[in-house]
This record gives structure tokens, sequence and C-alpha cells, in this order.
């Protein structure tokens, strides 16, 4: 696909995501489907996105931005 943009952190590791990745997209998943099917209200991405980012967003872009500075 020409126009595609590639994922940031596509080669970087991340400990926290390896053991929490799944669970935080689900968390994002569910929230944005329950939104578009009109069960949640919009209202709610803010207190999600808050959630991820306590439950582990923010370690998994710490580590990618460690491994990123260590490979350039």
């Amino acid at each position: 696909m020409p126009h595609a943009i590639r994922n940031a952190s596509f080669g970087l590791q991340s400990a926290t995501k390896n053991s929490q990745g799944t669970t935080l997209k689900a968390l994002l998943d569910d929230t944005v489907t329950g939104i578009v099917a009109g069960r949640l209200p919009l209202s709610e991405w803010d207190a999600t996105v808050k959630k991820w980012r306590q439950r582990g967003g923010d370690r998994m872009a710490e580590e990618f931005a460690k491994d990123y500075a260590a490979n350039t």
C-alpha cells in the first residue's frame, strides 16, 4: 500500500507491551466499539486514555523511546 503509515514503534522493544499490550489494546478497542455502537458516551474516551496511560501506556512509550535512542 503506497500510502500506508508505518507504526512508529515498529522494530522497537517494550517489556510492558510484551506483558500487557494485549490487555491495553483491548481496553482501547472496547471503548471505541462502545462509543461507535452508542453504548458509551464520547466523553468516556478521556477516562479510557487516562486508564491506558496509568496501566502501562506511558511505560511503553518510555521503553520505546529508550530503545530508539539506543539504536540510533
